[in-house]
Parts: structure tokens; C-alpha cells; sequence
């Protein structure tokens, strides 16, 4: 009998947790409860989460209409050096902001932080280039002596030697002088530089024993240089798995 019973609680203790695990998750379906808790992720300051519920309620239908899922998502990308994403939600959520004062105050002060630190550059491809999926390498021409904006460029320049991007396209970076993939570009508030560049593309390399070879080269008519200096992998989303991070649930009152 005491056997029975010492069974019984444990599978009560293996199935319970599941059990409300599997509810947590399946809650998180409509388009306010995934808003409210990227909004809840952000203020906790946890932005990759945070980008993640907010991303979920951004491709619902109400999520492009509304404007604190636009915004709060340009802020979370600027945190997490996605400025793109960051200038794209800026400019989507003009539209959105209406006549409030405060969304267009937010807003415009949200604009500014960005111009303040960075400028835009419009990446074409070189004359005869006929890829258009690549990597840029872009590297700084000038000392950053600033620790903040040194970081802020440091990873940056990683993300984009780490995954492809489709040309012709617009990049962001901290004012200053570089080169992307070679090519000078002066990047300064509100003004858009352009660099038309040949893309780094990875060569399918068979594996040679005893042989390192880089797999990166400039490719395009014309142009056919070895780059030097290793690819580190790179995953925005690496840390912060929801599944370990308790969830933030917001306390509802009737309206």
C-alpha cells in the first residue's frame, strides 16, 4: 500500500509541471497577450525575448496597425544592434502615431537617438557583379577612441561578416570613415553614402588533409582576392531561451 502511494505522488510530480508548462505556452496565443509580454520582456530589460514575443505579435494582422508593437520593436532592435530593423519600425510607426502627443514625442526623440548615432549607406552591386547574396566586410579607417560607439561598431561589423545579405539593400553604421568590402565610405548623420561593392562569397571547398585554406573570396568579374582572417559564428538569439526564463505574465484588471 505505502509503495502504491509513494507511485502515486511521484507521477503526480512528474505530470503537474508538464502539465502547466504545456498551458503557459499554449496561453501566449492572441495578439495582446504576445504584445503585453514583449512589452513586459522590455521593461524587465530582456531584449532578445523581448524581440521575440514582440516579432510574434508583429506578423498578426492587428500587429503592423498598431503602434507600441511597431515602436517597442524599433527600440528593442536598436538595443540588439539590428538597425535596420530599428529605422524600418521608426518610419512604420509615423503613420501609426496619429495625433497622440506622446507616441509622436517617443517617436521623434526615438529618431534622433538614431541620427545621432548613425548614418545610412545604400549598398549596390559593383559593375559586373552578378551576385546578389553575400557577405560585407567593413572595417573601420579611423581610430574609434569612443569605448560605446567602439563596441557598438565591433558588433556590428561581426553580424555582417557573419551572416548574408541581399543587394541592393541599406546598412546602418556609427558615424565615421570605412570600407565595406574595400570600398571608402564616409557615413555622417541624415545622409546616405553609397558603396557598390562585389560581395564575399563562400567557395565550396572539398576538404584537403594537411591544407588551410580561406573560403572567402571577392566575387565578381574581375576581381578574384583571398580575404584574410577567420568567419566567427554569430547567433543573435544564443542566449535567453525562453524555455529556461521564467515568464513575466501581466496582471490584468477589467476594464
Amino acid at each position: 500500500m505505502i509503495r502504491i502511494l509513494l507511485l502515486g505522488i511521484c507521477c503526480s510530480l512528474v505530470v503537474l509541471p508538464t502539465a502547466h508548462g504545456e498551458e503557459s505556452e499554449v496561453g501566449l496565443t492572441s495578439f495582446d497577450e504576445l504584445r503585453d509580454q514583449g512589452l513586459l520582456y522590455a521593461r524587465k530589460r530582456r531584449p532578445k525575448l523581448a524581440f521575440q514575443a514582440l516579432n510574434a505579435a508583429y506578423e498578426m494582422p492587428e500587429g503592423r496597425k498598431d503602434f507600441r508593437t511597431v515602436f517597442e520593436r524599433g527600440v528593442v532592435a536598436r538595443e540588439l544592434l539590428l538597425i535596420e530593423v530599428a529605422y524600418a519600425m521608426a518610419q512604420e510607426a509615423k503613420p501609426l502615431a496619429g495625433d497622440s502627443p506622446r507616441f509622436n514625442r517617443d517617436l521623434d526623440e526615438f529618431q534622433a537617438e538614431l541620427d545621432d548615432l548613425y548614418g545610412a549607406v545604400r549598398v549596390e552591386p559593383a559593375q559586373g557583379e552578378t551576385n546578389r547574396i553575400g557577405r560585407i566586410f567593413i572595417e573601420s579607417q579611423t581610430g574609434i577612441l569612443n569605448k560605446k560607439k567602439r563596441e557598438l561598431f565591433q558588433s556590428i561589423r561581426e553580424r555582417f561578416r557573419a551572416s548574408e545579405i541581399t543587394i541592393p539593400t541599406t546598412i546602418y553604421l556609427p558615424h565615421g570613415t570605412y570600407t565595406a568590402n574595400n570600398v571608402p565610405v564616409e557615413v555622417v548623420s541624415k545622409q546616405v553614402a553609397k558603396a557598390d561593392v562585389y560581395l564575399q562569397i563562400q567557395q565550396n571547398l572539398e576538404p584537403v588533409a594537411s591544407t588551410k585554406l580561406n573560403p572567402w573570396v571577392i566575387a565578381g568579374t574581375g576581381a578574384a582576392a583571398a580575404i584574410v582572417g577567420g568567419v566567427g559564428a554569430y547567433f543573435l538569439l544564443r542566449d535567453d531561451d525562453p524555455k529556461q526564463v521564467d515568464r513575466f505574465l501581466l496582471e490584468r484588471t477589467a476594464p
